[in-house]
């Protein structure tokens, strides 16, 4: 049986690493986290319905629809959830949605 995501691979070095595309990904989530992570942001959309079992301490954060909130404003609220629940380099920052939720998610993880 074939999957149904793909996994790309990002060569950054030693910074490397993989991202997963496609229909049921949500469900090998899990399988894909550190052992080392201890915490993780979701970052989502009200109108991305998710159910992910996560092993570790997670919460949801979730952004408005549509591009006008791909704004520093928007990474200015994740950054500073993220720092309240205590998110360290060591944990784990998950985009689960289209593209401007993970260029958004992406830019506050950095």
């Amino acid at each position: 049986m074939t999957s149904p995501h793909t996994t790309v691979r990002v060569d950054l070095g030693d910074r490397s690493y993989d991202v997963m595309v496609g229909h049921g990904v949500a469900n090998e989530i899990a399988t894909q986290i550190p052992s080392n992570v201890r915490r993780i942001a979701v970052v989502t959309q009200p109108s991305v319905p998710i159910r992910l079992a996560l092993p570790v301490e997670h919460k949801i954060f979730e952004i408005g629809n549509g591009e006008s909130n791909k704004s520093i404003t928007t990474v200015e609220n994740l950054c500073s959830g993220f720092a309240d629940m205590g998110l360290t380099r060591n944990d784990l920052v998950i985009g689960v949605g289209g593209g401007m939720v993970t260029d958004v998610a992406g830019f506050a993880a950095a």
